[in-house]
């Protein structure tokens, strides 16, 4: 009796070992693939690819020039389209492309910000720009684009041009991911340093 007693202890203890390790094998190959079959099937499928499009705000600095006590310089400024789709606006929201001038030195105020251009953006092909008109800006009091040997009575001036592309609408706000791919490239700014006669 001892002895069955001792068989039955060893083999309440090894069967179930033995049963697992028969579940620990190493699944076979169909398995595997009928498994991950199952999981793509839970899965959502993600959308195919959208084609979007991407307005590029681009914004150059061109001939300057001096007129008297004027400094005078030429901004070139578009708005591209360089994505893979045409940009059509939603209805009565048009795109604002806004180039604006200021002092970057002084506080962003009504006073010191001058929008200098802003047409609306129903529509523009993909590959397309839209090129703004010559813009010449005028700088009163100038001296000169050489800001070296700063001289008695002179001063050393700044002015930052912005360019930027956005819905039209009352509270800034950013385009939808549908309506543009990239919006690290909706603004550009340049920057210019001149010396003037001391205020």
């Amino acid at each position: 009796m001892k002895r069955y007693g001792i068989l039955a202890i060893l083999a309440t203890i090894f069967v179930p070992f033995i049963f697992s390790l028969s579940y620990a094998q190493p699944k076979p190959q169909s398995d595997i693939k009928a498994s991950m079959d199952a999981e793509k099937l839970q899965k959502p499928a993600k959308p195919s690819g959208i084609l979007i499009p991407d307005l590029e705000a681009r914004l150059t600095i061109g001939t300057r020039r001096i007129e008297g006590t004027y400094g005078i310089m030429e901004l070139k400024a578009s708005i591209c389209n360089i994505g893979a789709a045409d940009y059509v606006s939603p209805p009565a929201v048009p795109a604002i492309a806004q180039l604006m001038a200021y002092d970057p030195t002084k506080p962003l105020t009504r006073e010191n910000v001058k929008t200098l251009a802003s047409p609306n953006i129903t529509r523009l092909n993909k590959g397309a720009c839209t090129h703004f008109p010559p813009i010449l800006h005028r700088i009163p009091n100038f001296i000169s684009w050489d800001i070296r040997d700063v001289g008695r009575g002179e001063c050393i001036a700044a002015l930052e041009f912005s360019l930027s592309v956005s819905p039209n609408v009352p509270e800034p706000t950013a385009f939808k991911p549908i309506e543009d791919s990239n919006s690290a490239n909706n603004v550009v700014k340049r920057k210019v340093r001149f010396k003037v006669r001391c205020p």
